[in-house]
């Protein structure tokens, strides 16, 4: 089974407990399973949608707008690792 975990980097500027963390691990994690295809071609058509839903993600759990687009290509790159791994 897929494991999404923000990167202690993320951690370290959050200033949220391990729960809330886990929370946003959780619905990132859902949100990736909803939108992760198989197909790369497929996959480049999704890559704005999953982009706008992991910020809007962040943004409602106060995440620091600054750094919301390294956080949002780390969750994309993650979710793209994943697929692949569904895919075998």
């Amino acid at each position: 089974m897929g494991d999404l975990r923000l990167p202690r980097r993320f951690k370290a500027l959050c200033k949220y407990s391990a729960k809330a963390i886990a929370i946003i691990a959780r619905e990132m994690l859902r949100i990736v399973r909803e939108n992760a295809t198989i197909d790369s071609t497929v996959r480049e058509s999704v890559r704005p949608n999953l982009r706008r839903l992991v910020k809007r993600l962040l943004r409602k759990y106060g995440y620091p707008p600054d750094k919301q687009e390294i956080a949002t290509q780390t969750v994309i790159q993650q979710a793209e690792l994943m697929a692949k791994d569904w895919a075998e």
